[in-house]
């Protein structure tokens, strides 16, 4: 009879977990405290995957850097907006490239996609990020875009808290390129973020305490 018990206590507890697989493989992002935290990046070592490359019109964006600040509140999320500025020497065609997210930032899910959504109190659709060079002229502008799915995570812990690498290799980005410095113009959906590797850290809101941060 004991016996018989304790085979239905495991059965039911084997059923529960089973029950909340599906929540588990979803994961989220979470940190080592149950506070606020502020989200924010370094670069992903010195070489290749520390740069930035965005190809469209043609040709291929590059920076030699990003840096990203976000905010997970009450320890853990499914979505992570991040604001990003392109760091170091931008270049386009040969020239020098100004990057401006003007009225978008980013969003990243902990089930994989990578979006560009419209910050507070603006519109990324009449507002969208934009890059260009200056002679001869050649402007992109990026738009809102929707639940791609190619933002991949590794949990690291290279000191004494964790931290989390993010790899971005998006296709299929919808792109408008103006000016007879592009090579292509024209609307178009075949840009690529080819290479867009960062770290992200966590941290005490207003900086400070360092915390733990893991998908």
């Amino acid at each position: 009879m004991i016996g018989s018990r304790y085979i239905l206590l495991i059965s039911a507890a084997t059923l529960a977990l089973a029950m909340a697989a599906p929540s588990l493989a979803l994961g989220e992002f979470n940190t080592s405290t149950g506070g606020d935290v502020t989200v924010i990046s370094t670069a992903d070592g010195t070489g290749k995957t520390a740069h930035q490359v965005i190809d469209a019109a043609g040709a291929s964006l590059t920076c030699a850097g990003i840096s990203v600040h976000g905010v997970i509140k009450g320890g853990h999320t499914t979505a992570l907006t991040l604001n990003p500025t392109y760091t170091g020497t931008c270049t386009f065609v040969g020239q020098t490239a100004t990057v401006e997210m003007r009225g978008c930032h980013y969003t990243l899910t902990s089930h994989g996609t990578f979006s560009v959504t419209s910050k507070s109190g603006q519109n990324c659709a009449t507002e969208p990020m934009r890059f260009s060079v200056p002679s001869p002229a050649c402007t992109i502008t990026i738009g809102p875009q929707e639940g791609k799915h190619e933002a991949t995570y590794k949990n690291i812990m290279p000191g004494s808290v964790n931290e989390l690498t993010v790899e971005l290799h998006v296709t299929g980005t919808k792109y408008t390129a103006t000016g007879a410095g592009c090579p292509e113009t024209g609307v178009k959906e075949n840009g690529n973020y080819t290479t867009g590797n960062f770290i992200l850290t966590a941290e005490q809101v207003g900086g400070g305490t360092m915390f733990g941060l893991s998908w």
